[in-house]
C-alpha cells in the first residue's frame, strides 16, 4: 500500500502514469468548495459544453470562446490538462448550421473554418482534442448529420487533418458511446480507424464514452475490444464514465455498493492497460449528471454526493489506485 499523505485520486493515478477528471462546466468552478475538490483530486477536465460549435460559434464567422476560455484559464492556473470536446459533433450546433444550405465545398469550407479558428484559439493548450463525436449508429452506419449528409464520410478524414494542422502537437480522438465491447459500432470505427490509419491520417486515439448501467459490462470483451485499438498504436482513453443507478432494485446501500463495484472493476482494466492514459468521469457530484434529465430519474452516477462526500464508488477506487 502507498503512504503518501496526499492520499487523493490524481497522486495516485499519476504514480500509474494516468490522469483522472471530470467534466465541468465554467461556472462550476466559481464555487469555492467545488474547485477546492476538483483541484486536490483531479488533474485533467472536459469542458461539458463551452467548446461545442453551438456556444463557440452562435453565427457564421463569429466566434465568442468567453466561457471556455474561463475554463482555459482555471485550467492553466490550477496545473489541469484539458480535453477538447467537441469540435464535430450532430448536436450542440448553431441554427445556422442546423438550416444551412450551402454547397459541399461550402461545407467543407465551414467545417474547416471552425476547426481552424478553435483549435488555433487554444493551440498549445489543450491536452486532447475529440475532433469527431458519435459518427455511427448502433448497427454501424454512418449516422446521418449535416456532416455527413452534405460532405459525405471523408468528413471525418477531413476533420482530423484541419485539427492537426491548427495545433499538430494536440492528440487528436474520435470519441462515441456504446462501444466498450465488441458489437457492430466498435467494429465500425475499428474498420474506420484502420482505413484512417492507413491513409496516414493523424489520428491519436479513441474515446469511450463509457456511460454504463449498474450492471456493468463484460470486463473481459471490454478488455480485449480496448486492446485491439490499442494494437493500431492509439490511446484508448475512457471519457464520459459514469453509471445509470436508477434500475436498481434493492436498498440505496446495496445500489451505491453495486455502482462501486462496476467502477472497481472499469479500473481493474484501465489500470492494466497502458493505452489508457486518461480516465474521464462525466461530472463530480450526482445532483449535476445530466443522467437525471435524461433519464427522468434520480439518479446518484458518480463519485460524490450533493454535500461532495466521497461515496463508496470513490473509496473503491481510490483503493483500487493505491494498490
Amino acid at each position: 500500500m502507498n503512504t503518501q499523505a496526499d492520499s487523493s485520486l490524481k497522486s495516485f493515478a499519476q504514480l500509474k502514469n494516468k490522469h483522472i477528471g471530470i467534466a465541468t462546466q465554467s461556472y462550476y468552478v466559481n464555487d469555492s468548495q467545488y474547485a477546492s475538490v476538483l483541484n486536490h483530486e483531479f488533474d485533467i477536465i472536459t469542458p461539458e459544453y463551452q467548446m461545442k460549435m453551438g456556444q463557440v460559434q452562435p453565427q457564421k464567422g463569429v466566434f465568442n470562446f468567453d466561457e471556455a476560455d474561463k475554463l482555459v484559464s482555471f485550467a492553466t492556473k490550477n496545473n489541469l490538462l484539458i480535453r477538447g470536446h467537441a469540435l464535430i459533433w450532430h448536436q450542440s450546433l448553431p441554427d445556422w448550421v442546423v438550416n444551412g444550405t450551402f454547397t459541399k465545398e461550402q461545407w467543407i469550407n465551414i467545417m474547416k473554418d471552425h476547426i481552424t479558428q478553435t483549435v488555433s484559439h487554444f493551440k498549445g493548450k489543450i491536452y486532447a482534442w475529440d475532433v469527431v463525436n458519435e459518427a455511427f449508429w448502433q448497427n454501424g452506419a454512418y449516422r446521418p448529420t449535416v456532416w455527413y449528409d452534405n460532405i459525405g464520410p471523408e468528413y471525418i478524414e477531413l476533420a482530423f487533418k484541419f485539427a492537426h494542422d491548427a495545433d499538430p502537437n494536440a492528440k487528436l480522438f474520435y470519441n462515441d458511446f456504446d462501444t466498450e465491447v465488441t458489437n457492430d459500432r466498435s467494429n465500425a470505427i475499428y474498420k474506420m480507424v484502420t482505413a484512417l490509419k492507413a491513409k496516414g491520417v493523424p489520428i491519436d486515439g479513441i474515446g469511450f464514452q463509457t456511460h454504463l448501467t449498474i450492471n456493468g459490462v463484460n470486463y473481459a470483451e471490454m478488455k480485449k475490444n480496448f486492446q485491439r485499438f490499442a494494437d493500431l498504436g492509439l490511446d484508448t482513453d475512457i471519457t464520459e464514465l459514469d453509471i445509470v443507478t436508477h434500475t436498481f432494485s434493492g436498498t440505496q446501500e446495496e445500489k451505491l455498493q453495486a455502482q462501486a463495484e462496476v467502477y472497481s472493476n472499469i479500473f481493474d482494466i484501465a489500470l492494466n492497460l497502458p493505452s489508457v492514459k486518461s480516465i474521464v468521469f462525466w461530472g463530480m457530484k450526482d445532483g449535476q449528471s445530466w443522467l437525471n434529465k435524461y433519464t427522468g430519474f434520480a439518479e446518484y452516477p458518480l463519485l460524490f454526493d450533493n454535500s461532495y462526500d466521497k461515496k463508496p464508488a470513490y473509496k473503491a477506487i481510490l483503493q483500487k489506485l493505491n494498490t
